[in-house]
């Protein structure tokens, strides 16, 4: 078991408590014993903001540096008012408790723990002490309650004084309560029930109260509710303080315990658990809860095994027990399971439908009392006996109306049924179908697999249909291939169906896949468009069924066959505004389109360009081998486009390189196409690829930026020319130019900005050329330094990451300027490691940062520069050392392993400083293998889970690490209380290691969790 590190605030009223001190011992958790003061009696102390604040080890062996409220209650108890105490807290953080998990603890849910000592008690009536978080909790809580002469340093002696989950009437909420002991210590466990209520607040109060003893013979309360011969079922002590307590009770000798029903207006057989009274205390009297039921105690009546001797009308005299363990029931009526002889079968008569229905093995029961020393029927079921009739597989001899003559039983197991009607499920031949007669339409209805069934009885030796239900055969309807016979106008005389295997329909329909021939195409009819659609696969089908022994069109959808057209290459025939009638089709296979449109590749006579018409732009644009596509479909019988895109052919102007000769103020006289390939462009636009001679570079005119000559590179130059009433000209908008261009230099310096520092250089050091076009250029500062870029917003100089240390420049009149607003600088910066003076600190400095171990290196070796904003840096300490930090909460190192072992550093002033105290320690290397430990707690086969290399530093907290057993072996821990190995989970199977004197050991505090690897066969 292991608590918890506790922060206390604590209110006494409306004044503030200093808060609890805090123990530096290391290893101890739940920490906060001293310094809550005292109250007066009676006073209400609250104890607020309780949360867990540092993981440590178990107790000390113990459970003493429990959180401690003894000092909240009185000195000395004297009776009279009651007196209780309030304490809010919370679960967050809270850690696990698996050696008392059969008193509260938990090895899956994190607890908090109590502690509290019974006060001295001034009075002569006993007292209750009672612990619960019934009030102000809302989250599902367990509670467990300890105590024991050496329970606070020794967890072997702790006795469990109760543990409860959800208290009578306490919601989800917990309450143990136990005698008030003067001097008894006792220590309190609040843990979370499930995974929803980790981290959760509660509200823990502690009342201390007078109590009533209860006695074992509660005759001596004088209630009507309870019978003068009840006693409790329990000889242990028992106190009731605040609140009432459910007490089990029973009655004395042979007699059998009894409650009043007012439901049913008579005495009911009270079990074990409904034998039970409801008790309180009230101002030193025990009595009996007004609101609870009325218990009795009665004489019995032995219920033999035969019940022939009743001589009842609701029973049949041949009627058993159908057990022969003794059996006695008192005045408050008991249901007993009864039997029939084997070849009987029993039913109970049903006043809704007025017949005999077989009872079965649940319902063939009845209630027996005894008044008056006579056992009696206290049921209102008729039950009987009957003789069985077999029922055959096949049913035809049955010779009734009410079934088919070839129905016969589904399933072919024997079966018998007696008087009591009894469902029997049916099935008709293969090749026929299963109805029922509904009387609400008045015709014959399809019949499921479960709704194909009758009722059967036997009556004076005769099986008999016991139901006025009609289930019938039909016979099914063989489905043809071709389905020109059915003559239906929702369908087509061509329609075949698509599949070729044998078919056959009853009166549920079923739907049947169709097609047309090959030269025609499967529609059907919309009613909301008023017209064919094209059907496709999934669409084209029709649902079938047989009545009357006639196959027909069971659904309301008309299909169809339509004539597909023949698409011819040329088509100019078409005669439509949206193709042009040079336009053909780009492949010549045959093809033919039904109703359905279908996309069609064209294609322009070679000497033509194609183009489509864009309505976003307004424009022709060059329609290459993708866009030159139409949609064709048979309406009719006529063949047109589907398609709403305009398509042309135009003639082509040839696009030389040079391009000089266009003569255009959208482009520079010495603008050349990129590839020297043969291109020619019709009416619709197309883009071309351009360039500068090399000397130059390409820009483009910015409409976002105020007309600013932006760099184009190698994506950006470029140009949409088309080719309009036989000559080329440019259809874009866009500005080109070529530029003469300045070298851009990797050391700034020259540059002599107030926009760059001196410091700044660009990032590559490739060869690099600017024009007029403005062009974003990477930088970088000097080692030892960081840049930054100056926010206008906040007026202050802010880190600059490696993609914002940037600027803009250009060449304007051969001269190489900076184009952007922005400022960018370079800062005096700190690097991580550096000389090891660099981390010392001025003795005068306000710095309270701890100095920087100079033994830490970065995780991944490299130099670490921080400028403005800190950094968190994975750290590591050299081999045979391990890395560990400083707790201000317990004053004490404790280990950081690899992922813990990192640090937030930031610069100030060139000073490095971290955000934590760590540091490097001699260390034990942790091998995986554990048996050179050679513990008495550890099996020498149990080796840790993690097979990465660990170095646990000397001098500080233990260190928690997971454990596994060989393949084959089970984990298992030793349970102090049951005094048993018990399988351990995977967050028990754990311990606690110290590095001491260069040794490496099982902590102290972690020698009470024994762990064994015992054969998983065990």
């Amino acid at each position: 078991m292991r608590g918890r590190v506790l922060e206390i605030l604590l209110t006494v009223g409306v004044c503030l408590c200093p808060p609890a001190a805090v123990s530096a011992s290391p290893g101890l958790l739940s920490i906060a014993r001293e310094g809550l003061g005292d109250a007066a009696a009676g006073a209400s102390a609250q104890i607020s903001n309780a949360r867990a604040l540092q993981e440590g080890s178990h107790l000390g062996g113990g459970i003493g540096d429990a959180v401690n409220l003894t000092p909240r209650l009185p000195s000395v108890y004297e009776g009279g008012a009651t007196v209780a105490i309030s304490i809010e807290g919370n679960l967050r953080n809270a850690t696990l408790d698996h050696e008392f998990v059969e008193c509260g603890g938990s090895s899956h849910y994190g607890g908090v723990w109590y502690r509290l000592v019974v006060p001295t008690l001034n009075l002569e009536r006993p007292v209750e002490v009672s612990v619960d978080t019934c009030t102000g909790t809302l989250i599902d809580t367990v509670m467990g309650a300890l105590s024991g002469s050496d329970c606070a340093t020794d967890s072997s002696s702790c006795q469990c004084v109760g543990w409860n989950d959800d208290f009578d009437g306490c919601g989800y909420q917990s309450r143990v309560s136990f005698p008030g002991e003067a001097g008894r210590e006792v220590f309190v466990i609040v843990r979370p029930f499930s995974t929803a209520d980790e981290g959760g607040d509660f509200n823990l109060t502690v009342t201390l109260a007078e109590a009533c003893e209860v006695p074992v013979d509660l005759s001596s309360l004088n209630s009507v509710k309870l019978h003068p011969l009840h006693s409790r079922t329990s000889v242990e002590s028992l106190l009731i303080g605040i609140g009432s307590l459910r007490v089990p009770v029973q009655c004395s000798g042979e007699l059998a315990c009894a409650y009043w029903s007012s439901g049913s207006q008579i005495w009911m057989w009270a079990d074990a658990s409904n034998c039970a009274t409801r008790l309180q205390c009230d101002q030193g009297e025990l009595g009996v809860v007004a609101s609870h039921i009325n218990l009795t105690c009665s004489e019995t009546c032995e219920v033999p095994v035969s019940l022939s001797a009743l001589n009842s009308s609701k029973l049949h005299p041949l009627l058993s027990r159908s057990t022969n363990e003794p059996l006695a029931v008192g005045i408050g009526s008991r249901r007993v399971s009864l039997q029939c002889p084997e070849e009987m079968d029993c039913a109970y008569w049903s006043p809704n439908s007025e017949r005999w229905v077989s009872a079965g093995t649940w319902e063939c029961v009845t209630s027996l009392r005894c008044v008056e020393g006579h056992l009696s029927v206290a049921s209102n079921t008729n039950l009987t006996c009957s003789e069985k009739c077999d029922v055959p597989v096949d049913l035809a001899g049955l010779n009734s109306s009410q079934l088919h003559p070839l129905h016969s039983r589904r399933f072919d197991d024997p079966l018998a049924v007696g008087i009591g009607s009894q469902r029997v499920s049916l099935v008709c031949p293969f090749e026929m179908h299963c109805a029922y007669w509904s009387s609400s339409s008045e015709r014959w209805m399809s019949a499921a697999s479960w709704g194909c069934e009758t009722s059967l009885q036997c009556e004076e030796g005769e099986l008999r249909v016991a139901t006025d239900r009609n289930v019938t055969c039909l016979e099914k309807c063989d489905v043809p291939v071709v389905l020109s016979g059915l003559n239906s106008s929702l369908l087509h005389p061509l329609h075949t169906r698509r599949s070729t295997e044998p078919l056959a329909v009853g009166l549920s329909s079923q739907r049947v896949a169709l097609q047309c021939p090959e030269e025609m195409d499967c529609a059907y009819w919309s009613s909301n468009s008023e017209s064919w659609i094209s059907a496709g696969s999934w669409r084209c089908a029709t649902s079938l069924q047989c009545e009357g022994g006639e196959l027909r069109v069971a659904s309301n959808t008309r299909v169809t066959c339509l004539e597909k057209c023949d698409v011819p290459t040329d088509l100019s025939g078409v005669n439509s505004s949206q193709i042009h009638p040079l336009h053909s089709r780009r492949y010549n296979n045959s093809l033919a389109v039904g109703l359905g449109s279908r996309s069609v590749s064209l294609q322009c006579p070679e000497d033509l360009a194609c183009a489509y018409w864009s309505s976003s732009s307004g424009s022709w644009m060059s329609a290459g081998s993708w866009d030159c596509v139409t949609s064709l479909h048979c309406m009719n019988g006529e063949l047109s486009v589907a398609s709403s895109t305009n398509l042309t052919c135009s003639e082509k102007c040839d696009v030389p390189v040079d391009l000089s000769g266009v003569n255009s103020s959208l482009l520079h006289p010495l603008h050349t196409r990129s590839y020297g390939d043969s291109l020619a462009v019709g009416i619709g636009s197309q883009r071309v690829s351009l360039q500068c001679p090399e000397d130059l570079a390409c820009a483009y005119r910015s409409s976002g930026s105020g007309g600013m000559w932006m760099s184009a590179g190698s994506w950006g130059c470029e140009t949409s020319l088309q080719c309009q009433e036989g000559e080329l000209r440019v259809a874009s908008t866009t500005n080109l130019t070529c530029s003469e261009t300045c070298d851009v230099p990797v050391d700034f310096s020259g540059l002599n900005s107030s926009l760059l520092h001196p410091l700044h250089s660009r990032r590559s050091s490739e060869a690099l050329a600017v024009g007029i076009g403005s062009q974003r250029v990477a930088l970088e500062c000097p080692r030892g330094y960081a840049c930054a870029y100056w926010s206008s917003l906040s007026e202050k100089w802010l880190s600059a990451s490696s993609w914002s240390c940037e600027t803009s420049l250009q060449c304007e009149e051969g001269e190489l300027r900076v184009t952007t607003n922005s400022k960018v600088t370079c800062l005096e910066a700190c690097e991580f490691p550096e000389d090891p003076s660099h981390h010392t600190r001025n003795s005068n400095s306000n710095n309270n940062t701890p100095p920087i171990n100079p033994l830490l290196q970065p995780r991944l070796g490299e130099v670490v520069t921080i400028g403005l904003d800190p950094k968190s840096v994975g750290l590591q300490c050299p081999q045979d050392y391990g890395c560990a930090y400083w707790s201000s909460v317990t004053q004490s190192w404790w280990p950081a392993g690899p992922n813990d072992c990192t640090s937030t550093l930031s610069c100030e002033d060139r000073q490095l400083a971290s955000d934590r105290n760590l540091t490097c320690l001699e260390a034990c290397e942790v091998p995986v293998e554990l048996s050179g430990l050679n513990s008495s707690t550890l099996d020498p086969l149990l080796f840790r889970r993690s097979d990465t290399a660990y170095f646990l530093a000397a001098g500080v907290e233990p260190a928690h690490f997971y454990l596994q057993c060989p393949e084959g072996y089970t984990c298992t821990t030793w349970s102090t209380l049951s005094r048993e190995w018990r399988p351990a989970s995977f967050s028990d199977c754990a311990t606690y290691l110290q590095c001491e004197d260069g040794q490496l050991r099982v902590a102290a505090t972690a020698r009470w969790n024994q762990l064994a690897c015992q054969p998983a066969s065990k």
